[in-house]
């Protein structure tokens, strides 16, 4: 209670943290924080969403998650670097134990991701297409870009792109431009949601992956503020999702959760096919992101005085971004304030 005491003056006159008051939208959103499958459910593990520490660790082998600040509210130790005992966070500096009373927001496992936000205003996280149907195949990867989260939310919505950072035989882009490409917006999801389908005539990997199909149906479905998927459709049945959900660890880096799912190349050897031509094109992905100027007011100034063809949904996605802001050092500190004096 002292050290609230002794910052109290810092934020007098200030108003009480809210996501709304700061315009921090995302907060109230879900975020991934990490993939499931392969994490050491016995000991603590640390992320960062913006410049927030965070750790979570499991009540047991099949227990719920909870996350916490990544600092002890003792004298500050990192709590990662503690132990998990009956449930509880123990401190590695005197033996602190930190439970679910000491939960910073609410953390989920669903559909093979854990899930964090600071006020979630849905109940559950966004889902994907086809999650437990038993005739789609699964794998995932996991990359960190050098890009900011807004660089990367209008690269996995951008159509037209592919014809020139994925092209040749390792991508699948076409100089075939894309058809049909309406723009979905629901109303009552609007700064939630947004949609996009068109037809595409893929080149190169993804091509001769299926012999013989030369266009595809497809869909892109974004959810405020990182979330997304996407449906390639073919003439044959044939359907791939690819699930991309982006964590931003640092201004101009964000962390792409990709989940590749499809019901064709179905055996060990054809994940691994899917998975290593998705992985090749995450990389071109990559190449580009690192080309991307870092964040600026001369690049919020710039931006988006040009416009391409089959870019109609960017304007419905800056207005759904209008009040997104970076998770900054200042804006944590008034979190972990408002955090503390609630809890007193």
């Amino acid at each position: 209670m002292l050290g609230v005491l002794i910052v109290a003056a810092t934020f007098a006159g200030s108003c009480a943290f809210s996501p709304a008051s700061l315009g921090m939208a995302p907060l109230n959103h879900w975020h991934v924080l990490s993939f499931a499958g392969g994490l050491d459910r016995t000991k603590p593990h640390k992320f960062r969403v913006g410049e927030l520490p965070l750790v979570t660790w499991f009540e047991n082998a099949t227990g719920n998650p909870t996350t916490t600040l990544d600092v002890c509210r003792h004298m500050g130790s990192r709590l990662h670097h503690g132990r998990v005992e009956n449930g509880c966070l123990v401190c590695p500096y005197h033996g602190l134990k930190h439970g679910s009373k000491q939960a910073f927001g609410e953390t989920k496992e669903f559909e093979g991701k854990i899930w964090w936000s600071h006020t979630p205003k849905h109940a559950r996280p966004p889902s994907s297409p086809f999650f437990k149907n038993k005739r789609y195949a699964s794998s995932t990867v996991q990359v960190d870009m050098e890009a900011s989260l807004m660089d990367s939310v209008y690269n996995v919505m951008d159509i037209t792109h592919p014809q020139y950072v994925h092209s040749g035989p390792a991508g699948f882009g076409s100089d075939i431009p894309p058809s049909d490409v309406v723009t979905h917006v629901y109303p009552a999801m609007r700064n939630e949601t947004i949609g996009l389908s068109f037809v595409y005539s893929a080149e190169g990997t993804f091509a001769h992956l299926d012999p013989g199909v030369k266009r595809s149906r497809n869909f892109h479905m974004l959810h405020y503020p990182g979330s997304s998927w996407s449906r390639v459709t073919m003439p044959n049945g044939r359907n791939l999702f690819v699930a991309v959900d982006l964590l931003p660890i640092g201004r101009d880096r964000t962390r792409w959760f990709v989940t590749l799912r499809h019901n064709y190349l179905t055996s060990p050897p054809g994940r691994w096919l899917i998975n290593t031509a998705a992985r090749c094109i995450l990389e071109q992905d990559r190449q580009q992101m690192a080309k991307q100027t870092p964040s600026s007011l001369v690049k919020a100034l710039a931006i988006f005085n040009a416009e391409m063809p089959f870019e109609k949904h960017f304007t419905e996605m800056r207005l759904m971004f209008k009040n997104w802001r970076y998770l900054d050092q200042n804006t944590v500190e008034r979190m972990v304030f408002e955090y503390f004096r609630s809890s007193y």
